[in-house]
């Protein structure tokens, strides 16, 4: 096994601890930021807890205080350390950046330890895919657990800055609403099997990239090719199964088939077919943004995710959708995750709801955005009224829309004025 002495910064520990004993505002930072763990030696874990104990319980802080609650508890510590560690500090009026160096020496201390545990776990021959996944789920607790406290004038220094930017890179819906999908947002289209999932994905996901925005598709149902044939299908207007015939036979809609391709290949769309697992997964968003600038990543489905966890699938499900959303705020990209929906007999013929979700009621309370689909009327050319109901918006409106979805080029379009005023 490989072992790596462990990173620690006494100095930075000493000038934590001297702030919190002379600097009262020191000490209410900190109560709010830093846990026991975040120092390496022992004796500053427990002087720490001492001072927490002694500020929660109403008590000022001061080296006597201190010492008094040191003796009760029969800690190793003796006046003079106090008094070193007051003399340590260069001026406790610094508390934030003291405590932000603390918090990195301890979370490397902490990746450090983890993956050499899971080092040892792929030494005793357990399954590294499943290791993978563990060290993953570790990680991402690690990074959603280590976000710091700010005033709400920090948080608004950046507001004002920010509304400019995602009004520039907010994301359509891919329909005729005014609302849009803001970066880092995660949405979740939840549908029946062949209600139009994968089609509304797609018609996001051209719209998005013909205005400039960078796509990112991983599709755990279709290979890359047949995503390809979605889009060529969808701008063109010429229905999949006779593509093939029109290539080899050649006729006028060849030109259209050119046109369509040239304007294809121009767009920022990005495409791949992996392995399922979360981890897989979770690498592959971070790879998008990192190598491609994506704005936009596409999911179908999420049920086809291997968790790579134990438990029952509701839990399994939740996981998946927690390292998904965390991954989604991380890189402030806009996720769109198709979910299929609970096929209760007894269920299906009313419009869907929040709860019908599959599997997990936390994809539910994840999610952002919901948009759930369902077939409204099923005309005679074969055409569906499918409803498009936007179910939850935790940043705009609620609405249904009625559209059009042409079976043939697998397509949603406004729905045109006879069958509006029907």
């Amino acid at each position: 096994m490989i072992n790596i002495d462990p990173i620690n910064d006494l100095e930075t520990e000493q000038a934590v601890l001297g702030s919190m004993l002379i600097d009262e505002r020191a000490v209410t930072y900190c109560v709010g930021s830093v846990v026991d763990s975040d120092f390496y030696y022992a004796p500053f874990r427990s002087l720490f807890n001492v001072i927490k104990d002694l500020s929660t319980a109403g008590i000022a802080i001061d080296i006597v205080t201190v010492y008094n609650k040191i003796v009760d508890t029969g800690l190793d510590l003796v006046p003079a350390n106090l008094t070193t560690l007051i003399e340590a500090v260069p001026a406790s009026s610094n508390i934030e950046t003291y405590v932000k160096r603390l918090k990195e020496v301890s979370k490397k201390r902490f990746i450090i330890k983890t993956c050499q545990d899971k080092i040892a776990k792929i030494g005793n021959k357990e399954d590294p895919d499943e290791v993978i996944g563990l060290l993953l789920e570790e990680l991402t607790t690690l990074s959603a657990s280590s976000n710091e406290i700010k005033s709400l004038g920090s948080i608004l220094g950046t507001v004002y800055d920010n509304a400019s930017k995602e009004k520039v890179d907010s994301i359509s819906f891919g329909i005729d609403v005014k609302d849009r999908i803001l970066p880092g947002e995660y949405v979740i289209i939840g549908a029946r099997p062949s209600t139009g999932k994968t089609a509304l994905a797609t018609q996001m996901a051209f719209k998005n990239a013909s205005a400039g925005v960078p796509i990112g598709f991983i599709s755990l149902e279709m290979t890359e090719s047949h995503i390809g044939m979605r889009f060529i299908t969808s701008v063109s207007g010429i229905p999949s199964r006779a593509i093939g015939a029109l290539l080899e036979n050649g006729s006028d809609f060849m030109a259209r088939l050119a046109m369509v391709n040239d304007g294809l290949i121009k767009l920022p769309i990005h495409v791949i077919y992996p392995a399922p697992s979360i981890a897989s997964i979770a690498m592959i968003m971070r790879s998008m943004v990192a190598n491609y600038g994506i704005k936009m990543i596409v999911i179908d489905y999420i049920q086809l995710i291997d968790p790579e966890l134990d438990g029952n699938r509701n839990t399994q499900l939740t996981k998946i959708s927690q390292i998904i959303k965390h991954t989604t705020t991380k890189l402030n990209v806009s996720s769109i995750v198709l979910s299929q929906l609970s096929r209760n007999n007894k269920y299906e013929s009313r419009k869907p709801e929040l709860h019908d979700l599959r599997d997990s009621g936390s994809l539910e309370a994840d999610a952002d955005i919901v948009i759930l689909l369902s077939t409204k009327e099923a005309l005679p050319d074969k055409n569906r009224i499918v409803t498009h109901d936007i179910a939850k918006n935790r940043n705009g409106e609620m609405r249904e829309t009625d559209l059009l979805f042409e079976t043939k080029t697998i397509t949603f379009r406004e729905l045109p004025p006879e069958l509006k005023e029907r």
